[in-house]
């Protein structure tokens, strides 16, 4: 568990639930999640606007049963973003 957590911090997510649930800031209104949900690890991104409590828009990055392909997978969603706010 410790090792995973090492691992998401190092990738940019902060550690909300040791071992289970991790969160990153993309921009002002989204946020990523990594969760185990049963045996399966799920990544995915909810975008917020304001003056509203629910998320108006949801996105499944990845889901495998491995946490590290999830986390790769959500590193390249991250780059990918990255690349297209600098264009």
């Amino acid at each position: 568990m410790l090792e995973r957590d090492n691992k998401a911090k190092y990738t940019g997510f902060i550690v909300a639930l040791p071992g289970e649930l991790y969160t990153r800031t993309i921009g002002k209104n989204s946020c990523a999640y990594i969760e185990q949900i049963g045996s399966e690890w799920q990544a995915w991104r909810e975008t917020y606007q304001s003056k509203k409590e629910k998320a108006v828009s949801n996105k499944i990055i990845f889901t495998s049963e491995t946490f590290e392909l999830v986390l790769l997978k959500a590193k390249g969603y991250f780059d990918y973003i990255g690349r297209k706010r600098s264009e």
